[in-house]
């Protein structure tokens, strides 16, 4: 049997899954942003005690590694790495849009035209990708400010819908014309068992110390006022 630990902290809404041989057997999510590092660990050990396994007996970890929240970033990453070094097991990771889009085609397969998911960077700007059918990546990852122009390049792709959380700044700017996509889409704990097992299988492996995040735009601190 093969083990496999999932973890998704990228987005508001954080996940950490355990599957076996490709089939989802537990699941524990978590709503707030700003707790997912607490959340996270306790839901390892969870998942883990729940299932009657230890740490050893994990074969693979696959974890989102970006676009998103910085810190959820760096949280989930630097996890599922400290796991795959300690255990000396592969590691696999994916795009958020990747996984984002993966769900939506889960979730609604009678809608799988062409989906444009994004991600809120704040202001006016997206992390945002194209998708056609299939999953086709027809527009890479990238940091988009939404205006008129950007508006109009990715109508140009034949875009039936635009999903996630920054979705809604195309919906306020251009409510009469943007493809709308009433119902909610999440990332779902099948799409990230999925998207792990599919490069499990083709021995797709991250390097564990040299895999980078995907941040998209440049990182910025505040500093600490005195």
């Amino acid at each position: 049997m093969i083990w496999m630990l999932h973890i998704h902290t990228t987005l508001p809404r954080a996940i950490v899954a355990l599957s076996c041989d490709g089939t989802l057997i537990h699941f524990l999510s978590n709503e707030e942003q700003q707790e997912h590092a607490s959340f996270l660990h306790e839901a390892i050990n969870q998942l883990l005690n729940t299932s009657g396994l230890s740490p050893k007996e994990i074969k693979v970890v696959g974890a989102t590694s970006g676009p998103g929240s910085y810190s959820g970033i760096r949280v989930g990453l630097s996890a599922a790495k400290g796991l795959c070094y300690g255990l000396k097991i592969p590691l696999v990771t994916f795009n958020t849009l990747d996984t984002l889009a993966y769900s939506f085609y889960e979730q609604f397969p009678d809608e799988a035209g062409v989906v444009c998911p994004m991600i809120d960077a704040r202001r006016m700007e997206v992390f945002t990708a194209i998708y056609g059918h299939g999953q086709n990546l027809l527009l890479d990852a990238c940091a988009l400010e939404i205006d008129a122009d950007s508006y109009n390049s990715l109508i140009a792709y034949g875009v039936s819908a635009f999903i996630g959380s920054g979705a809604p700044k195309v919906f306020n700017m251009f409510q009469k014309d943007a493809p709308l996509f009433e119902k909610q889409v999440e990332i779902s704990p099948q799409s990230l068992v999925a998207l792990t097992n599919q490069k499990y299988q083709l021995k797709k492996f991250d390097d564990v110390t040299a895999s980078d995040a995907i941040y998209l735009k440049p990182v910025y601190f505040a500093a600490k006022k005195s």
